[in-house]
């Protein structure tokens, strides 16, 4: 039977699926054709190294130093230290200067496998996984400390683009460490390569017209994403990298220290995207992230309007991520579970001259829930809390004169259900299991999320302060297992570092115990050591 009423509802049908049915359309992502991808055996010879120092000596000499960079699992770290008398005034010294830069003795940064002196190199690059991307004698070096090998690239533009705010542009990695991207010399130009760690299998990706400037990987390294310029709007004759003007120095071997930035204007820049399954290239606007095997891209909008976020897979295809009623800003990326938390601009509140307050969301591909929760300045206050399953949420109250409700973790794993902290703690740190807390007594707290049972550590401060890796917090020399939760303590002066096994590193006791005067670097050389139980916790101590 016949039923011409019903032909109208075709276009909304049609209009339907348009959203929700594979492609949709984003305002500044557009096909930019194919391109022929060109694979080959990887380069460069693998150098064995030699067997690992272990953890007993001394790391680095007895010099100033800074840290520059150090594997999470503690099989490396980068120092920086002047170790030669350079400006001959018959001393080997450094000392903080202005807007993080140096003065003294030229400071050098070294790779130090475990522990030793290490090896001078020229710059950090990027670490991963099981490897560390260096540049050495003008080379970029990447170091397996699993395989104990080095290999050596021969044809990677190492070219600094001296851009002090982001890492060095000749390499990166994907999240798991199993891909590399690097840029290379192709004649006159630059094109990226894209090495798969593993098979030893090489791809050769041409950025199309333009200059390549950056690269990125997503988390499974299926796709590669291109920075390019590709108009000389500032009429100064080249292609230029949009560098801003600062007083920041040089990110080399750099300490701590305010800076002003100046932005000038730049050249146009694209970004692409291009499979390496199918050499599909898709023009996209701003990439905010990476999640999980997809990019996180916001479409184009008029300046100072709301615009909504995408999920662009490798072949371009978006799917709605996060609307532009919210007006989002990623502040924590789950990626193995393919989520993130959104602070929502729109709407957000201000007290007087005081921060924004902004409401949260939890957004992935099929789920987009409001957590009724609001955060002050979500990026500060907002405590990532390692590859565990909860979020840490220091709540604060969207209404002018009412006292802020109990902090939360939020749990990724049950898409969102939310844990309360008691009336007037302020949370401190959390893993898949336990949590710490300070109570309204001023107490510090163990939460066995478990059984819901709390219990008392000790005395606290409220200005007391945790830094967490993994399942690991630690605060000056106490350290707290999050997953078995027990406490120890570390037997050094001050802790630099907490790896993922709960070793320290940092500046060993000495007759005087001395801080660094304002000016001043720690010295070195520094020392691991291994968390002991804590008597004064009781049954807390089996560490």
């Amino acid at each position: 039977m016949r039923r011409p009423g019903f032909l109208w509802l075709l276009p909304l049908v049609l209009a339907a699926c348009s959203t929700r049915c594979g492609e949709t359309r984003v305002e500044g992502l557009a096909p930019a054709g194919s391109i022929t991808l060109v694979r080959a055996p990887a380069e460069g010879p693998e150098t064995p190294l030699p067997a690992p120092a272990g953890r007993e000596g001394d790391v680095g000499t007895a010099h100033p130093l800074l840290l520059e960079a150090h594997d999470p699992a503690g099989r490396w770290v980068i120092l920086c230290q002047p170790r030669e008398d350079t400006n001959g005034d018959g001393q080997v010294e450094a000392h903080r200067g202005m807007h993080g830069a140096t003065f003294g003795d030229d400071v050098d940064p070294y790779l130090i496998l475990e522990s030793g002196p290490g090896q001078r190199i020229d710059q950090y690059v990027a670490h991963a996984g099981s490897h560390v991307a260096v540049i050495r004698d003008g080379k970029l070096v990447i170091v397996d400390v699993e395989a104990r090998t080095e290999t050596v690239l021969p044809r990677v533009d190492v070219t600094d683009d001296g851009d002090p705010f982001e890492p060095h542009r000749a390499a990166v990695f994907d999240a798991a460490g199993k891909t590399l991207g690097y840029l290379a010399k192709k004649g006159e130009r630059t094109i990226a390569i894209v090495r798969d760690l593993e098979a030893g299998v090489e791809t050769e990706v041409d950025p199309g017209p333009g200059r390549l400037w950056r690269i990125d990987l997503p988390g499974d390294g299926s796709s590669i994403a291109m920075r390019v310029v590709v108009a000389d709007t500032n009429g100064d004759g080249i292609l230029g990298w949009p560098i801003p003007e600062t007083t920041r120095s040089h990110r080399r071997c750099r300490t701590s220290g305010s800076y002003s930035v100046h932005p000038g204007k730049t050249d146009t820049m694209a970004t692409r995207i291009v499979s390496l399954a199918t050499g599909r290239m898709t023009r996209v606007p701003g990439i905010e992230a990476a999640l999980g095997n997809r990019w996180v891209v916001r479409e184009e909008a008029p300046e100072k309007s709301p615009a909504a976020l995408f999920l662009v897979s490798a072949e371009g295809i978006a799917r709605p991520f996060v609307s532009a009623a919210c007006d989002g800003e990623l502040f924590y990326l789950d990626h193995g579970r393919k989520l993130a938390l959104v602070a929502c601009q729109n709407g957000a509140v201000r007290f007087g001259g005081g921060l924004e307050r902004t409401r949260v969301e939890l957004h992935g591909e099929d789920v987009h829930l409001p957590l009724g929760v609001f955060v002050q300045d979500p990026g500060f206050y907002t405590k990532k809390v390692g590859t565990g399953s909860v979020v840490l949420l220091r709540s604060v109250s969207p209404e002018e004169g009412r006292a802020d409700p109990p902090d939360v973790l939020v749990d990724m794993e049950h898409h969102g259900v939310l844990h309360p902290f008691p009336e007037g703690a302020r949370a401190l740190s959390a893993h898949d299991r336990y949590a710490l807390y300070m109570s309204a007594e001023n107490k510090l707290m163990l939460r066995d999320r478990s059984s819901g049972v709390d219990s008392v550590l000790r005395p606290s401060e409220r200005s007391e302060h945790l830094d967490q890796v993994e399942r690991f917090a630690y605060s000056g020399p106490e350290v707290f297992d999050l997953e078995r939760g027990v406490v120890g303590r570390i037997s050094l002066f001050y802790a630099m570092i907490l790896t993922t096994d709960g070793w320290g590193l940092g500046v060993p006791h000495t007759s005087e115990d001395k801080l660094p005067e304002r000016n001043e670097l720690w010295r070195g050389p520094l020392r691991w050591a291994k968390p002991t139980p804590e008597p004064y916790y009781g049954r807390f101590g089996l560490w």
